[in-house]
């Protein structure tokens, strides 16, 4: 196969498998560099298969739908997930408000366009296929077109902890969301070094880390307090495991 050949194929099958920005990349440096194709096919066959390397993709029609692929209405779907602070209208045709930072986000790092189709989720009504009808410099609004997840039941867990030095923190956060608890309490003890926590800085961390893990839920992020406090108030039923 020669090199436009093999670069004819890869521009419309890369971007089905792999993020678009990979494939955006690859595609430009094998239009200017034809020669560096070679080194990709024993890179795709060893990594994804040797069908995937000649080219052919296996996809499931429900991975092809979300991925865009198969269908003139599918074509718009993109794989973006955006956690809705206020309770969906669970019913297809309701309407979406954005904020003005998730605006900015879709328009400007995303660049989505009216018509786009992302993924939405409030914590109580699954995740939804939102469609993207106005998309401005003001604002960006959408309407519900089908459910994608039906919400399941996710464990109970708290995590309280008292904040460290550096990205510790931060990245506590990050994983804690990313496996599944349900609150994150930091607290302030005699010993705690740290002595101030950004409460919104953390609340944004565990949104985008929920976005980002499938989560249909973002856990609740409380404002750091005395340890005493949240003993004082903490549920008689609710035991303590210490780790």
């Amino acid at each position: 196969r020669s090199s436009v050949q093999t670069l004819s194929i890869w521009q419309d099958k890369l971007p089905a498998f792999m993020p678009p920005f990979v494939a955006s990349r690859l595609s430009q440096s094998w239009r200017r560099h034809p020669s560096h194709m070679c080194t990709w096919e024993p890179f795709a066959a060893k990594h994804f298969g040797r069908g995937v390397a000649a080219g052919r993709m296996h996809m499931s029609s429900s991975a092809a739908r979300d991925r865009g692929v198969g269908g003139s209405e599918a074509t718009t779907r993109r794989d973006i997930r955006v956690f809705l602070q206020e309770p969906l209208v669970a019913m297809e045709g309701a309407a979406v408000d954005f904020t003005l930072e998730q605006a900015h986000y879709l328009r400007k790092v995303m660049r989505v366009g009216e018509g786009s189709a992302i993924k939405v989720f409030d914590g109580s009504h699954g995740e939804w296929w939102c469609r993207l009808d106005v998309v401005d410099k003001k604002s960006v609004r959408g309407v519900l077109m089908e459910q994608r997840r039906v919400m399941s039941t996710e464990p109970d867990i708290w995590l309280v902890f008292a904040p460290v030095k550096g990205d510790g923190t931060e990245m506590m956060v990050q994983k804690s969301t990313e496996l599944g608890v349900a609150k994150i309490l930091p607290i302030m003890t005699q010993r705690t070094v740290v002595k101030a926590v950004r409460f919104d800085r953390l609340t944004t961390i565990s949104v985008e880390a929920s976005e980002q893990s499938e989560r249909l839920s973002a856990p609740e992020v409380r404002p750091a307090q005395p340890l005493h406090s949240l003993l004082s108030q903490w549920p008689a039923d609710r035991c303590v495991c210490e780790r």
